[in-house]
């Protein structure tokens, strides 16, 4: 990691992390317990594009496997 590196938001994959945002779910806060955590870490959204409507949409993507 280099400097100004982002930790990304758990709701929304292009937005930083950010204590100002209205969803408890997009932060990991100091005060959350273990259960709490893994919870938020469980709902994370880890692909920032929404998935394809059909199969040839989701062949043609960045997670084709050759």
């Amino acid at each position: 990691m280099g400097p100004g590196t982002r930790v990304m938001s758990l709701r929304d994959g292009t937005k930083k992390m950010s204590k100002s945002d209205d969803s408890d779910y997009s932060r990991i806060n100091l005060t959350d317990d273990a259960d709490t955590i893994a919870q938020k870490i469980r709902k994370a959204r880890t692909d920032p594009n929404p998935l394809p409507e059909s199969a040839e949409g989701l062949a043609a993507g960045p997670r084709r496997r050759t």
